[in-house]
Parts: C-alpha cells; sequence; structure tokens
C-alpha cells in the first residue's frame, strides 16, 4: 500500500482500494508524480506486475493527466489500457496499474466524501432486494427503448447493485452512471429504485386470481 501524502497543497488525490483494506487516501502535488515499484519513485507500488518505472501523472494547474512508461502490464483508465500518448483525468475515473487487484479513484480533493468509499450499501426493510423474473422483465420492456448500455445498467440495478458498484463493475464514472440511472428512471417515470422495481415484479397468483378489478 503506497503512503499517502499530506492534503496540504493538493486539490487531486486518488482513493486506493485493495480487497479486504479500508481505502487509503493519496494526494497529487502540483508537478510530476512517478509511480512505480522502484523505491525512487514518488509512490511505490509493491507488486510484482507494476514496472519499476511504471506511470506519471502530473498536476499542471487545474489539469491532471495521466502517462504509461512503457510498463510491461500496462496500465489502464476507465478500463481501456493506456498507450503512450498522455492521457487527460476525468473526476470519478478508475486508475489501474498493472494487473494487481489494487484500483485507484481520481477525485477532487474538496469534493472527497470518505463515506462513498463504504462497501457496504444500506438496503432499507430487508437484507437482500427481491428477485425478478427475467421472462417478465422481457415482456415489460417490450414496451420500452433502452439503448445497450441503458439495459445493462438495468440489470445490475434490478440484481440490487448500487450506485458505485455499478460504476466499478462497468470501469465507468460515478458520475456517468448517476446520468444513465436518471434517464432510465426519466423513461419508465419512476423516482426512486423501489419504484423501478414494482415494475419488473411479476404479479402475484393471489393478486391474478383476485376478484376485486376496482381502479
Amino acid at each position: 500500500m503506497p503512503n499517502a501524502d499530506s492534503p496540504q497543497n493538493s486539490s487531486f488525490l486518488l482513493v486506493c482500494r485493495v480487497p479486504g483494506f479500508e481505502p487509503a487516501r493519496i494526494y497529487l502535488k502540483p508537478g510530476l508524480t512517478t509511480v512505480g515499484r522502484s523505491k525512487s519513485c514518488n509512490f511505490c507500488l509493491p507488486d510484482d506486475t507494476v514496472s519499476r518505472q511504471h506511470a506519471e501523472i502530473r498536476v499542471q494547474g487545474t489539469s491532471v493527466s495521466l502517462r504509461d512508461l512503457g510498463s510491461l502490464n500496462g496500465t489502464f483508465l476507465a478500463g481501456k489500457q493506456v498507450q503512450d500518448d498522455t492521457v487527460p483525468l476525468v473526476r470519478g475515473q478508475l486508475i489501474r496499474f498493472g494487473t494487481g487487484s489494487a484500483k485507484y479513484r481520481f477525485v477532487y480533493a474538496e469534493e472527497y466524501d470518505p463515506s462513498l468509499d463504504s462497501d457496504q450499501e444500506t438496503i432499507r426493510g430487508q437484507e437482500k432486494p427481491p428477485k425478478t423474473d427475467p421472462s417478465y422483465t422481457s415482456k415489460v420492456l417490450e414496451n420500452y427503448k433502452l439503448t445497450k448500455a441503458q439495459r445493462e445498467i438495468l440489470d445490475m440495478l434490478l440484481e440490487g447493485d448500487c450506485e458505485k458498484t455499478i460504476a466499478e463493475k462497468r470501469y465507468s464514472a460515478q458520475q456517468t452512471i448517476h446520468t444513465h440511472i436518471q434517464n432510465i428512471y426519466r423513461i419508465f417515470n419512476v423516482h426512486r429504485r423501489a419504484e423501478l422495481m414494482a415494475l419488473f415484479m411479476p404479479p402475484r397468483e393471489a393478486d391474478l386470481n383476485s376478484d376485486d378489478f376496482s381502479a
């Protein structure tokens, strides 16, 4: 686990996530930050899949960029491998150095909320969301037009994944996923997940046999 720098004079940070450990904050100071397995790097990552001089992050004013230094196992940004070109970093993007399990989320220091890094999602009134029926889901979707991304995110919502989990699974910025979810809510004319889930729950047999058809 790399050492977290002081927040002083740092406008940006990486939130390091390693399965089984609490998230660590790595503050990025103005100028060049080197990342690699070598102890000479600003951030030394004790990971055999990380090259000695793996990548560099440059903070220049309000701009932050990432560049791979010809590493053996690559640097990945939002799930895509970074080539030799310098690429800009966007808030919420996930970075992975090498093929290890550690991921680094790029955020603005002033907006960072440690509670967002909790792996525990609060579910009101029950341990797990109710199961939906795939065949009934397909029937409901016949009346709606969704993009491929919206359909995939809808499936994750119906499985009970939270917004942050969906972003990590899709290697997307959380704000991007939030926008997709809001668009999905508008398509189905709902305002929250519980209302969305209700649309995809097949009627109970007792409801189907009921004689009460009042509005």
